[in-house]
């Protein structure tokens, strides 16, 4: 399942993804000031840069590879990695000497995925650093839509990888695995 996701994700170019161009259209960055009264939005260049792509696409690559696809599942495709690890496997992680963890390219390509409602992200309080981090990032239907993806076989892939796991015998260890996330 996760194999068919990247694949179709790995192919998708932001460039022409109209609900990017949509937002970019409408002023938002990843600095915009939500709480600000005064904040005005200036329009944007259609595309984005490079950067931005790369970050994107990195992000989207891992959260797709890193999901649970299971049907049984309290909560369907939930991204199953602690955000450091996310920003870990992007190559985005960078740790200052005093031992400091820093992700911003991360949290800002977040924040645009969670702006285009392709992901639903949960935060709370991080005890170690006090600061609100996401805690929980579940992926969205339009995530998959967007991709060129059809709803249909989507639902035909999870049947699909549930028959796999009661045959192989894997849905009792997925259902492990979850618990062992959800602590």
């Amino acid at each position: 399942m996760a194999a068919k996701v990247v694949a179709c994700f790995r192919g998708h170019d932001w460039c022409r993804n109209h609900d990017l161009i949509a937002l970019r259209q409408q002023g938002y960055t990843p600095y915009t000031r939500m709480f600000d009264p005064s904040f005005r939005p200036k329009p944007m260049r259609i595309t984005p840069r490079s950067e931005s792509r790369e970050a994107l696409t990195a992000l989207s690559l891992v959260l797709a590879a890193n999901c649970d696809y299971s049907p049984d599942s309290e909560y369907m495709f939930e991204v199953m990695l602690p955000v450091e690890e996310i920003a870990r496997r992007m190559g985005v992680l960078h740790v200052y000497e005093s031992g400091r963890k820093a992700y911003d390219v991360l949290l800002h390509a977040l924040r645009v995925l969670e702006q285009l409602d392709y992901v639903v992200v949960h935060r709370d309080r991080d005890t170690d650093s006090g600061q609100n981090k996401p805690v929980r990032i579940f992926l969205t239907e339009r995530c998959f839509t967007s991709r060129g993806m059809t709803v249909e076989n989507v639902r035909e892939w999870l049947h699909k990888y549930r028959q796999w796991a009661v045959a192989t015998g894997v849905a009792e260890s997925m259902r492990e695995k979850y618990a062992r996330h959800q602590l």
